[in-house]
């Protein structure tokens, strides 16, 4: 019995060599079978069953049998209940001596199955990273040739500068997008600045400078660079500091390089086709003004900018309106014409600069653009079209009236030489020779005697009335000798004249010459001359010219008439690049308004009382001026301001 509380040496010799063999079986199961086939060898053991838990509460396999005496030994792992090892017992007295080394075996057993399951658990992780890693190197191969794939689409390459080494990284496309083969040339920044045009090379160090010293916020620049093929490639700079060091300097500056040429172009050949358009409308006679719709100014050509006399980068973004307010009615409708898409055209409208008048044609262009509705403002100054109407209306009616005049004056002249000459008879037998041999007998036949006749005759003003048929007949011969100017030629040569000359000799001449019935005297208006000095003789009929200046100081004398400080301004100028010489006589008198201004050079037209003046004055003057000397002669004038006669003669 005493051998039988023995400990078998046997029996512990095999549980110490299952301790060292378990860590090496696969897996828990094989573990708990060998260690019941183990085990099986102490005594008072009937039978030896495992349990293994999936997880807690459920119950792998059962071998336990209720009827017997049976002792347990859970085995734990990670806190848990992992297994359970049940000993069916024969002989429970010789079982117990060997419970302290089931139980240390069954610690054993616990570790073991703990750090299998922990290596499972980190296989699993390190399995787990590794297929993470596999397919994160797959993206990124794949990112990798996406991003070369856009990189060569967008003709990009990227650049990587270690500023503390000093090394630049270039990829293979910094490399081919220039021509060159990849890493044909040092990463090296004398290797890039080498290839930088020398027009650029200053202005692309300033930008990286700039934005490492951090005066700038962002870099990007633009700059030429030259291709492997000797060409300039334009390239465009762009990149972004990505460390510092512990004081805050960079340390490593990162970008990229694309490749603008094709754009660079095409902004060249679209600036070249701007300017052109630019150059276009700026040699347009018209003025050109763009507007929103809500008449804002968008742009505008340089003849708008003589015009308002300010330049376009003061002018664009202010409204029009208060630009040109001298134009709001036709401004006014610019709402109109781009809602309704129908342009606007008003013609001849009447402005006053510098009290001059001017005539404007004003044409409003709906546009559409870029979905933006707006319009164009046109408007070409026809002052001088307007004026050239007239001076053809005038040519028009002069030569009409010099065909009329070679008609009229055998149809005028013969009666008229009639009865003027039978009004000079009329008078000179019933005036100094009434008492002619002829009278005295023809008195007596009639029973009556010259004294009683020429008594009847001065009672019924016959005397006075043959007068007036005698004055009245000169006058009219007077009429038709000026009107017969238009159709004769002169047989007077022209000379070379010099202008101030004609106009001295003329003012004296009218000085003496003006009718002293009048209220003043033409000497007491004042004469201001401006003439230029080294004025260019003109070819000539000086006594044409001079009745010109006749006429027009004369109808000024007559304008003057009543005013407290009548005055004369007589310019003379040389316009060099018409080669013309221009001449004004100015006066402060009456002026005239609009619709007598356009009427004044016509034949017969007056202003003044009848019996006064024939209207034929300024024709002929214009007639000789136009016709026989090839010049020009308008008139500028205000009601009640006075008028402006001028006078262009070609030299």
């Amino acid at each position: 019995m005493k051998n039988n509380h023995k400990l078998s040496a046997e029996v512990l010799g095999q549980i110490a060599i299952m301790q060292s063999v378990i860590p090496s079986l696969p897996n828990k199961t094989s573990m708990l079978n060998f260690a019941c086939q183990g085990l099986k060898d102490i005594p008072g053991i009937e039978k030896i069953t495992f349990q293994l838990f999936e997880r807690e509460g459920k119950l792998i396999q059962n071998r336990i049998n209720k009827n017997h005496l049976y002792k347990s030994f859970p085995i734990k792992a990670n806190g848990c209940e992992s297994a359970v090892l049940t000993f069916l017992i024969r002989k429970e007295k010789d079982f117990v001596p060997y419970i302290p080394y089931i139980d240390n075996f069954c610690n054993v057993l616990a570790l073991v199955i703990e750090e299998k399951k922990q290596r499972m658990v980190n296989e699993n992780l390190i399995q787990k990273m590794e297929d993470l890693v596999k397919q994160r190197t797959i993206e990124l191969e794949i990112a990798k040739e996406r991003l070369s794939i856009a990189l060569n689409g967008a003709n990009s390459g990227i650049w990587d500068w270690n500023l503390k080494t000093g090394v630049i990284y270039f990829d293979r496309n910094y490399y081919t997008i220039s021509g060159y083969d990849p890493y044909e040339f040092p990463g090296k920044y004398k290797e890039w600045k080498k290839r930088v045009h020398p027009d650029d090379i200053e202005k692309a160090e300033k930008s990286i400078k700039d934005y490492l010293d951090g005066v700038s916020e962002q870099y990007i620049d633009e700059f030429r660079f030259l291709r492997k093929s000797g060409e300039w490639m334009w390239i465009l700079g762009q990149g972004k500091i990505f460390e510092y060091d512990s004081d805050g300097n960079p340390l490593r500056f990162s970008g990229a390089h694309t490749d603008i040429t094709i754009r660079k172009s095409a902004e060249e050949n679209l600036k070249k086709a701007q300017n052109y358009i630019v150059s276009i409308l700026d040699s347009m006679p018209s003025v050109l003004i763009s507007v929103n719709s809500k008449g804002i100014i968008q742009q505008l050509n340089k003849k708008a900018e003589e015009m308002i006399n300010h330049k376009s980068s003061e002018l664009i973004g202010k409204n029009l309106n208060e630009i040109i307010p001298q134009y709001y009615n036709e401004i006014s409708q610019l709402e109109t014409a781009i809602d309704s898409g129908e342009k606007i055209n008003r013609r001849r409208k009447q402005i006053i600069i510098n009290e001059d008048i001017h005539y404007k044609d004003i044409i409003v262009f709906p546009i559409t653009t870029k979905g933006e509705k707006g319009a164009v403002l046109r408007i070409d100054d026809v002052t001088e079209q307007v004026k050239m109407e007239e001076v053809l209306i005038q040519n028009e009616k002069m030569l009409s009236l010099g065909g009329l005049a070679a008609g009229m004056a055998h149809e005028i002249n013969n009666p008229l030489a009639g009865m003027i000459q039978t009004a000079q008879v009329l008078a000179s037998r019933l005036g100094a020779k009434a008492y002619n041999k002829a009278n005295l007998e023809a008195a007596e036949k009639a029973e009556t005697n010259m004294d009683s006749i020429l008594k009847f005759l001065e009672y019924r003003d016959i005397p006075k009335m043959l007068s007036a048929i005698h004055e009245s007949g000169l006058r009219v011969s007077h009429i038709v000798e000026n009107m017969l100017s238009f159709s004769r030629k002169s047989n007077q040569k022209s000379h070379f004249y010099h202008i101030p000359d004609i106009l001295d000799s003329t003012i004296e001449l009218v000085s003496s010459d003006y009718d002293l019935k009048k209220d003043y005297d033409f000497k007491k208006i004042q004469i201001i001359k401006k003439y230029e000095k080294d004025l260019p003789q003109i070819l000539c009929e000086k006594s044409k010219i001079q009745q010109v200046f006749l006429n027009l100081l004369r109808n000024g004398a007559a304008a003057m008439e009543g005013r407290e400080n009548p005055l004369f301004v007589i310019s003379v100028s040389n316009d060099h690049n018409r080669k013309n010489l221009r001449l004004t006589i100015e006066d402060n008198g009456s002026g005239m308004d609009e619709e007598v201004r356009k009427r004044i050079f016509e034949p017969f037209f007056t202003t003044k009382p009848i019996g006064i003046g024939t209207g034929l004055g300024l024709s002929i003057s214009y007639f000789i001026i136009a016709e026989n000397h090839s010049g020009t002669m308008s008139v500028k004038s205000v009601k009640g301001q006075g008028s402006t006669f001028i006078i262009t003669l070609p030299y």
